[in-house]
């Protein structure tokens, strides 16, 4: 219901539009009547009315003057405005001033109503608009965690090229990173020997305590989780020096989570970068970091400019060796992997001095990668080779060919390892998930999300793992399982049709006819009566 306030110096004209019109009928209520000006304001302001009804000729301040005082206070207040035949110019002044709509006098009473319903069709629409804008505002409160971390996200893959539109970007979503050096650090927490509850605390402790730190030591941060509960933080910072700082802060962090939360982390740290627009090549650089945390840690800390000393290389040549290797090696590609490991030996046989020391280094550093490329799946290289010191092995050897062959050897038993255990982990998987739809098919609420979650996998992929393995479809296993009990319950009980549906897990009868029918090419009645083991006319 819209306040509605009516201004004229006429008691007749007053009367009439008081007495005349259904206001209730209207959805409106008629807040106060005002004589001249000065009233009509101070009754606007008392009441705050969203429609004035007002004669432009009015004592004290005429109603143009006052329209003008009210729409300065609230634009979008109706004013509709009452003139005489000799106001033309009043009524022309009165649209450029952003008066709703005027009428002539005599009112005219029926079209007075069809102004006044334009007039709450208007309001409606401003009221409409304004709880749609407050919605959009919500909803942009509530998406913004999730849009900061999907930029955070960009920004950590240098997604973004433009340096000015970044930080436009970043004052958007309230991001304060900005400064005049950049370092991204990944940690990886050892979570392997605790449960699901236990993790989320853990994970809780370390995103805080790193941040509580770090910010401690006078440094900016953000950072997020990825896929493998590793917390990715984008440290940033203004004084040349404190970069000094860095190994120092991070080895505060893992000293800390051990001692308080009985949590131990490898940490990566990326090179230092000045441009926000490079804090992609530190994150790749942290990345690689942490693959070497079995060979150069020192007190779990990797810092990459300590593994670009040692084996003599630029970011470049650095990733490049690297990744055509272990690209190959992910795929589970042994021909190209061989293929690529050749090449990368031809280069390196032609290219310099001391050529032998340097392949050695090379095959240390993708031993040290693949290892624990697989040990994150749960094969260790250890078990492969049985070597106390792989590394001290290679660096024994004096043939390239003798190097080539070891490592292809040790690639091919590794991959042969992790298909095992994939499969006997996937079959696992399988396992529980239909141990646990067996149990629940009668919950209502039995779905993709709480399969998944039970698995402790996410679930897309969950659903992607079940059909290819299976090579049915989640649903209808589901389906499956539910219709079979619901035959048992056919032939072996007296339960009614809708009972038999609410116990296997469908909620409305109508659709467990249509599974029940699709599956087994009779309706539940139909399946009933074929068997003849109940008495059907009393459960129907």
């Amino acid at each position: 219901m819209y306040q509605i306030l009516i201004a004229d110096d006429d008691r007749h004209i007053r009367e009439r539009l008081r007495n005349r019109i259904d206001w209730d009928g209207l959805d409106l209520y008629l807040c106060g009547e005002a004589a001249d000006g000065n009233e009509t304001l101070a009754l606007f302001e008392q009441y705050l009315p969203s429609i004035v009804i007002i004669d432009i000729n009015m004592p004290n301040q005429n109603g143009l003057e006052v329209a003008q005082e009210i729409l300065n206070y609230d634009s979008e207040t109706i004013i509709i405005c009452i003139t005489g035949f000799n106001d033309f110019d009043y009524a022309q002044s009165a649209i450029k001033l952003g008066v709703y709509d005027f009428l002539t006098k005599p009112l005219d009473m029926d079209d007075m109503k069809a102004v006044l319903r334009k007039s709450i069709a208007r309001l409606d629409s401003i009221r409409e608009a304004r709880q749609n804008i407050e919605k959009l505002n919500e909803l942009a409160k509530e998406s913004l965690p999730i849009l900061r971390r999907t930029f955070l996200q960009g920004l950590l893959d240098s997604v973004y090229t433009d340096e000015n539109k970044i930080i436009d970007r970043l004052k958007h979503l309230q991001l304060d990173i900005q400064s005049s050096f950049y370092a991204v650090a990944i940690i990886a927490p050892r979570l392997m020997s605790f449960s699901q509850d236990q993790i989320d605390l853990k994970l809780m402790a370390l995103s805080q305590t790193s941040l509580e730190l770090i910010q401690a030591a006078g440094f900016k941060c953000l950072s997020l989780f990825d896929s493998l509960n590793n917390t990715i933080a984008l440290v940033s910072w203004n004084n040349p020096k404190s970069a000094q700082k860095i190994d120092e802060i991070f080895s505060n962090i893992r000293n800390k989570l051990l001692f308080y939360f009985n949590l131990d982390i490898y940490i990566g740290i990326g090179s230092v970068v000045s441009q926000l627009t490079e804090i992609g090549i530190s994150t790749a650089d942290a990345r690689d970091a942490l693959d070497y945390r079995h060979l150069f840690a020192q007190n779990n800390i990797v810092n990459i400019k300590n593994v670009i000393r040692v084996f003599n290389k630029t970011h470049t040549n650095y990733s490049v060796d690297k990744s055509f290797i272990i690209a190959c090696f992910k795929d589970r590609n042994m021909a190209k992997l061989t293929d690529r490991l050749k090449i990368l030996v031809s280069n390196v046989a032609f290219s310099a001095s001391g050529n032998t020391e340097k392949l050695k280094r090379i095959f240390i550093e993708l031993t040290v990668l693949v290892s624990h490329m697989a040990a994150d799946v749960g094969v260790f290289s250890d078990t492969i080779h049985n070597l106390s010191d792989p590394y001290l092995h290679i660096w024994s050897m004096e043939r390239v060919d003798e190097m080539i062959n070891w490592f292809l050897n040790l690639c091919q038993n590794l991959i042969d390892a992790i298909e095992d255990k994939k499969g006997k982990q996937t079959n696992r998987i399988i396992s529980i998930a239909r141990d646990y739809i067996n149990e629940n098919y009668a919950n209502v609420n039995l779905s993709l999300d709480s399969i998944s979650d039970h698995v402790e996998l996410s679930p897309v992929y969950f659903c992607q793992l079940f059909h290819s393995e299976t090579g049915v479809k989640l649903t209808a296993y589901i389906n499956h399982v539910r219709i079979e009990q619901a035959k048992l319950l056919l032939k072996n009980t007296l339960m009614k049709i809708y009972e038999i549906a609410e116990s296997t897990g469908y909620s409305n009868p109508k659709y467990f006819n249509y599974i029940f029918k699709k599956q087994t090419g009779l309706s539940p009645k139909e399946f009933r009566l074929s068997d003849g083991s109940c008495d059907l006319q009393s459960n129907m």
